[in-house]
Formats: structure tokens, sequence, C-alpha cells
């Protein structure tokens, strides 16, 4: 009897060692769940901070983009500016052309009129020298 209740003690004892190593197994079961979520928390939360930072990054890239679009036009409007200064200039210039063409015709007028006035002046007193012998003859012939 005493060997039956031993054999039940060992038994009881059995069942208890094996029970509380089942309770061991599912606690251990339990932490290694826990550890899965956490793990999977941390890359949800990684996966977060690398959606976040490429956005960052995206807008980083669109206000560069928009930068450079800034200074192409900034570069476009002094290039127009330029060429507006190059006009007025060549304008400027083709007037002073025209202004020197101007004075050069007024030279060559005036050169041409003092020569014909000169011409004029030259035949009337010709005019004056020829009538003057005219008048002398005359005289010359009454005496």
């Amino acid at each position: 009897m005493l060997l039956v209740l031993l054999l039940l003690l060992l038994l009881l004892l059995l069942l208890l060692l094996l029970l509380l190593l089942l309770l061991l197994l599912l606690l251990l079961l339990l932490l290694l769940l826990l550890l899965l979520l956490l793990l999977l928390l941390l890359l949800l939360l990684l996966l977060l901070l690398l959606l976040l930072l490429l956005l960052l990054l995206l807008l980083l890239l669109l206000l560069l983009l928009l930068l450079l679009l800034l200074l192409l036009l900034l570069l476009l409007l002094l290039l127009l500016l330029l060429l507006l200064l190059l006009l007025l200039l060549l304008l400027l210039l083709m007037l002073l052309l025209l202004l020197l063409l101007l004075l050069l015709m007024m030279l060559l007028l005036q050169h041409l009129v003092g020569r014909w006035l000169m011409l004029l002046l030259l035949l009337r007193v010709h005019a004056n020298m020829e009538a003057e012998k005219i008048q002398r003859a005359a005289c010359l012939d009454v005496k």
C-alpha cells in the first residue's frame, strides 16, 4: 500500500512537473509571441519612419525643382532685358548714323550751293567788267 501511495505521489509529482513544464512552455510561447509583436511593431515604426523620410525627400526635391524653375525664369528675364538693351543700343546707333548722314548731306549741299554762288558772283563780276569796258569804249567814242 505504501508502495502504491509512493507511486501515486511520484505520479502526482510527475504530473505537477509536467504541468509546470507545460506552464513554462506556455510562458515561453507567450514571451515569444510578445517578442514577435514587438518586432512587428518595430518594423511598422521603421516603415513609417522610412515613409516619412521618403516624403521629406520628395518635398525637398520638389522645393529644389521649384527653385531651379525660378532661377531659370530669372535667367530668361535677364536675357530678355539684355536683348532689349541691345536693341535700344542698336536703335540709338542707327539714329546717330542717320544724324551723321544728315549732317554730311547738309555739308555737301552747303558746299554745292557755295560753289554755285561763287560761280554766280564770278559771272556778275565778269559781266560788270564787260559793262565797264563797253562804257569806257563808249566814253572814248564820244570824246
